[in-house]
């Protein structure tokens, strides 16, 4: 920013602050989001969806407004592309699905994985209860 602003570079001053204010409002925006109740969906829930909708897409065109005259234009458009993608898929994400934005706990599978012998290359493991051969290289992570 320094280096901007003693070239006279005022327009890159003002979208490295642009970048650092959408970034700082975005994850408060997410952090305020995850922090309402699970319940039914309220005006507030949607506003922030929405504010976090349009951030994102600021900061989205903003790197692609700016960065064309470094790189082929060819690539500049393949990042508006990307720009303009990315922006319908969170459109969706947020707004159409009505995303939220917790992890529920059946969205995912623990797998719980012990290895009964470690000095055969090929193991025995058992996998949630049920005993199966598998090539296993004992590590650290691996028990």
């Amino acid at each position: 920013m320094y280096q901007a602003y003693t070239h006279g570079d005022f327009p890159m001053v003002g979208f490295i602050v642009m970048v650092y204010l959408g970034y700082l409002g975005l994850m408060y925006c997410i952090n305020q989001l995850r922090a309402l109740p699970l319940t039914r969906t309220s005006p507030k829930k949607y506003f922030l969806k929405s504010i976090i909708w349009v951030l994102a897409i600021v900061l989205f065109f903003g790197f692609a407004h700016q960065f064309p005259t470094f790189v082929h234009p060819l690539v500049a458009v393949f990042m508006f592309g990307a720009t303009i993608s990315t922006s319908y898929f969170l459109f969706f994400l947020y707004l159409v699905h009505n995303c939220n934005p917790h992890q529920s706990t059946n969205s995912y599978y623990t797998l719980r994985i012990k290895v009964v012998g470690v000095s055969a290359p090929s193991s025995k493991v058992i996998i949630n209860g049920n005993k199966l051969i598998r090539d296993v290289v004992p590590a650290p992570g691996n028990v």
